[in-house]
């Protein structure tokens, strides 16, 4: 289980003019389940996991707008602190802002 919540607050004298940049509030759950052991390198701690992200706007400046992701993701150990994660962000409400999305990283723990 992971989980977090975010506040942005964009800044500048026209952020939101230029931008649109709009105050929102946001919140991640996820939960996974480890399929194989650390040592197990290329695919030690191979982790498949799924969770929602929730987007809401929390100001006037424009329509009060929700948006609500389901990402199907995973990540594994690839040896010597080398990490590789993916997921595709699926947007489930309406307006959806796009269809899906893929993030995909290399990630080097120090």
């Amino acid at each position: 289980m992971r989980g977090g919540a975010t506040v942005a607050i964009p800044y500048g004298h026209d952020s939101f003019a230029h931008a649109g940049a709009r105050n929102t509030f946001g919140a991640q759950l996820a939960a996974g389940y480890y399929l194989t052991d650390p040592d197990m390198t290329p695919f030690g701690d191979l982790v498949f996991d799924v969770g929602p992200t929730l987007t809401q706007a929390t100001d006037d400046r424009g329509p009060a707008t929700t948006t609500l992701l389901i990402t199907p993701a995973f990540r594994t150990h690839m040896g010597r602190n080398w990490y590789v994660l993916a997921g595709i962000d699926v947007p489930v409400t309406n307006p959806q802002p796009y269809d899906f999305q893929a993030t995909v990283g290399l990630m080097k723990v120090f």
